[in-house]
């Protein structure tokens, strides 16, 4: 039997007891999905590879491997990653403070999963679990599709959020339970549209593999290990946040794939509107939803999917400055961006394309210059030695841009998400549970999320007017600015250092033809 009401929904296993007889056991569960190569055990395998003894044989020959491999699109989720916002949060969940709560990670598509560790080791996670060192795979991070795709993502956080359940049951030594419980899902980019998928899912008792890749991809499909322990009698499983980072879902499931196909692929978008085939809708079981939007980026492969199905009873939609993963995280400490994109050696700016469209953003250098983009004294020239020790006259062509305005996303989201307080229409004793939020690790909170100190003031003022209001809006069904002028000078003056230009001229990188965002009614 299941039960629905627009908050909550259940199942019962078909020798239930009467409901008079069940004791109740509510079990939260934080489940957090990450964005496409984004991995943090492979972030932390990498950052600490040189401190490998050889005495860790199979660690040490694992990152000999990776350090020796100079293809430059080998290994990316090692190498040229930091952590996200999502495995930030899933650090700052706070287990200890929330009664019988769990949480489960799940590595981005395109990402091999982890493994667990036989002892503790420098590159150990505190979940015990550490990288596989296999390389990343092509199918999973450029379609989404594949044994690393989306739905395969999916089926892992069913499979890890039973396993940590069914941990929590057998150390509470009761029978005739009825479960309750409440999930808090986030996720980024492709992991938010696997956390969105996962959501819409969970309890659908039959779903054509042929539509899923063969991935089981509904937590009923789990629910069998549950009952078998001859202890629950009843689950009831209610949403009571949903925290998306971006969703972006690029998925295709093409299966036959090679560099030379992704790049035929990519000669134009390959994707499409995904919302029917993955299920992306908010369904009315979700307590609430906040998604941050990325208002700079407009990549024609990075198509937005919106929460126009929440409406704004129950859904929030933030657009912020920035790219892609200024929002979600997991640029590097500092990037370098080539802002002409046409090739060659050059000695004067002059001797560059810099029209329209011909610089990094599909820009103008003129419009880069406008908008902030580059620094005043951009196209003044550089004195410096060549080889020979001679002096020369050179020019700046690569902007650096620091991660660090990934701090306000994350400060948006972890405040909102503790802010949300639900209480579910079905009657059940979870309702003084779920509605106490989210609570989070708060020194670890503040510390991560702190933009303390002079040199950060611009980020910390602008941080202020974000929080405080919005200044980019749907126009037209169009993202535009809505601020004032004081609230765009706030933005302008972290550009510079802080706001990266994704849209490049690279495979999977082009924009779209008139630099504005894909957006796909979710």
């Amino acid at each position: 039997m299941e039960k629905y009401s627009n908050s909550i929904c259940g199942n019962e296993s078909n020798d239930s007891p009467s409901i008079s007889e069940i004791t109740d056991i509510t079990i939260i569960a934080g489940v957090f999905f990450d964005g496409t190569n984004n991995n943090k055990y492979n972030v932390d395998f990498w950052e600490n590879g040189p401190n490998i003894h050889p005495s860790d044989k199979e660690g040490y020959e694992k990152y000999r491997k990776l350090k020796d491999d100079t293809d430059a699109e080998h290994y990316a989720s090692y190498r040229n990653s930091s952590k996200t916002n999502i495995a930030e949060l899933w650090y700052m969940y706070d287990t200890a403070k929330m009664p019988n709560c769990i949480k489960v990670y799940v590595e981005g598509p395109g990402t091999e999963s982890p493994i667990e560790s036989k002892s503790v080791k420098p590159y150990s996670d505190e979940d015990g679990m550490v990288s596989s060192g296999e390389d990343d795979s092509l199918r999973g991070y450029t379609l989404g599709s594949g044994d690393t795709g989306v739905n395969a993502k999916i089926e892992r956080g069913c499979q890890l959020l039973v396993d940590e359940v069914l941990k929590k049951i057998r150390s509470i030594r009761r029978k005739q339970l009825k479960l309750n419980l409440i999930l808090d899902v986030f996720g980024f980019s492709r992991g938010a549209t696997a956390a969105r998928s996962f959501v819409h899912r969970l309890l659908k008792r039959f779903i054509y593999q042929s539509v899923t890749e063969d991935k089981k991809v509904t937590l009923e499909e789990q629910f069998d290990r549950i009952y078998a322990l001859g202890t629950i009698s009843h689950i009831t499983t209610g949403v009571r946040f949903l925290g998306l980072f971006d969703t972006v879902s690029s998925y295709n499931k093409q299966s036959m794939i090679s560099p030379s196909t992704i790049t035929l692929l990519w000669s134009t978008s390959p994707f499409e509107n995904d919302v029917e085939e993955l299920q992306l809708t908010i369904p009315p079981y979700v307590g609430s939803v906040v998604q941050l939007v990325a208002a700079d980026e407009y990549r024609e492969c990075f198509g937005l999917t919106n929460i126009a199905s929440a409406e704004t009873t129950r859904g929030e939609e933030v657009i912020l400055p920035g790219a892609h993963s200024d929002i979600g995280g997991g640029y590097k400490r500092y990037e370098e961006e080539y802002i002409y994109m046409s090739d060659g050696i050059f000695r004067d700016v002059n001797e560059h394309e810099t029209g329209k469209r011909q610089c990094r953003g599909y820009l103008s250098l003129q419009e880069l210059m406008d908008g902030r983009w580059l620094p005043f004294d951009w196209l003044a020239p550089q004195k410096s030695l060549d080889r020979y020790g001679r002096s020369v006259i050179t020019y700046n062509k690569i902007r650096m841009v620091y991660n660090t305005y990934s701090k306000i996303p994350l400060y948006i989201m972890g405040k909102k998400a503790a802010s949300t307080k639900v209480t579910w229409i079905y009657p059940t004793s979870a309702n003084k549970v779920a509605s106490k939020g989210i609570l989070w690790k708060n020194e670890v909170f503040e510390g991560t999320t702190s933009l303390d100190g002079e040199a950060l003031s611009d980020l910390k003022k602008l941080r202020d007017v974000l929080e405080e209001k919005p200044v980019y809006g749907y126009v037209d069904g169009k993202i535009s600015f809505i601020g004032d002028s004081d609230d765009w000078e706030k933005i302008l003056a972290v550009r510079t250092n802080y706001l990266h230009l994704s849209a490049r001229a690279e495979t999977g990188h082009h924009a779209t033809s008139d630099n504005e965002r894909i957006i796909y009614n979710g």
